[in-house]
């Protein structure tokens, strides 16, 4: 199996209709496959840049190899890293935070601070603009944490 056949395996767990790429069957939700140009409409095959960035096609190695160059040119300007996912400090619920991904998001927006996301990492130029995000998050973190202790807390009492 290649790294084409486990991009779309990895794309989506809501499994609603199947469809085939290089005779591997894989099922994933419609909005999934209408983002990678899968499914009844075009007899299951992936589009034309699909094929291009995860196919294994040797003909489309070049376009492959200066795509991806440029996309780490791109990337080589922005080298301080935020997470955007955390542990979960409440205890309860997921392993990750679910509030957290959301704070470092509202940060960047109100720092109106550009910034490129990696993985589970957002990326900024320079290592002051990633602490002012950190710090951003986390007040906006520490606010809505409170403000959902207090209506759990609401909602407890009127039991």
């Amino acid at each position: 199996m290649d790294n084409s056949d486990l991009q779309i395996m990895s794309l989506c767990k809501t499994r609603k209709f199947l469809f085939e790429v290089n005779d591997l069957r894989a099922s994933v939700c419609q909005s999934c496959a209408r983002e990678y140009d899968v499914g009844v409409d075009n007899g299951g095959q992936m589009s034309l840049s699909k094929r291009i960035l995860f196919g294994n096609d040797p003909a489309n190695d070049e376009a492959r190899r200066q795509i991806q160059e440029g996309i780490a040119r791109a990337i080589e300007t922005y080298k301080f890293g935020v997470a955007t996912r955390r542990r979960s400090k409440t205890g309860s619920g997921t392993h990750w935070d679910s509030l957290w991904p959301s704070c470092v998001q509202s940060a960047v927006d109100q720092l109106a601070i550009k910034t490129i996301g990696v993985n589970s990492r957002i990326y900024a130029k320079t290592e002051a603009e990633a602490e002012a995000i950190k710090a951003r998050a986390e007040a906006l973190y520490k606010a809505r944490l409170a403000e959902r202790l207090e209506l759990l807390a609401k909602r407890h009492s009127r039991r």
